[in-house]
């Protein structure tokens, strides 16, 4: 028996954009490229490669849906169980964030991930992990970073921007998550019948990049901010500041550069 054919893909998948995400796996699969599980990367050998695992097989139109289910084991089980029920297949788990799959033509029968209350529960889920993450990890940094203040001088320089960078994230995170629960809510039981996140008009991964474009660039402008609140006798100067912008603008360019080889 010959072993099935394997392809390891490490796509960017973001909870802001899965839209992309899941227009990205149903090409794939019309391809004969199915979603089959997950690599963890290695660390030490990143070179070999990491992302999600796919199978070669027959072309096929499946729909693919995300979820985030924390819970119990008893809990989850039940979860998936009813999900498989209802012919809905896990084919990835992290840190209970989920991907399942089903044949378009079933998913469109018992595609119970995209009505607006789940969708409206997916999302409060999300946006409560996400808080308790920044109300943990926020206070923690600017004690860490205090304690690496005066290590050298570049630790103490770069520091205010990486815990401005992440504070301005997070709450851009906790922002669309807000708005998107409250376009969901605003719309009535009589409205129209949901549509998929990729059918929706205009150029969607332009309106992506933009948006970190605008986050990158709130970062630069309220750097003082971070530096305000990590470094003893801090003042502002203008050479100071050029600095932070250069560093910053330059590691974003590369960043964009790598993502934009990998895709």
């Amino acid at each position: 028996m010959s072993m099935p054919q394997i392809r390891v893909i490490n796509l960017n998948w973001s909870l802001l954009n899965e839209a992309a995400m899941m227009e990205k796996l149903h090409a794939l699969s019309a391809q004969g490229w199915h979603l089959a599980g997950y690599k963890k990367p290695n660390y030490l050998k990143l070179w070999q490669g990491y992302g999600f695992v796919f199978e070669k097989g027959e072309p096929e139109a499946r729909v693919y849906r995300t979820d985030y289910r924390p819970g119990s084991k008893t809990e989850i089980a039940e979860y998936l169980q009813l999900c498989k029920d209802a012919g809905w297949r896990k084919v990835f788990s992290r840190r209970g964030f989920y991907i399942f799959s089903a044949p378009a033509g079933l998913a469109a029968h018992t595609d119970f991930f995209s009505d607006r209350a789940s969708r409206i529960a997916k999302l409060k889920r999300i946006r409560l992990r996400t808080l308790i993450i920044g109300v943990i990890a926020t206070p923690a940094l600017v004690y860490f970073y205090k304690l690496m203040q005066g290590t050298t001088p570049a630790q103490s320089s770069i520091t205010p921007t990486l815990l401005t960078g992440y504070v301005i994230f997070l709450l851009y995170f906790l922002l669309k998550q807000s708005l998107a629960i409250r376009a969901l809510q605003k719309r009535g039981t009589q409205a129209a019948p949901e549509t998929d996140a990729r059918n929706a008009p205009g150029p969607r991964h332009m309106k992506q990049t933009t948006e970190w474009d605008i986050l990158v660039l709130l970062t630069l402008i309220l750097v003082p901010v971070g530096a305000r609140v990590i470094l003893p006798d801090w003042h502002w100067s203008l050479k100071w500041h050029v600095a932070q912008g250069i560093g910053l603008l330059a590691g974003y360019g590369a960043i964009r550069l790598i993502l934009a080889w990998r895709t």
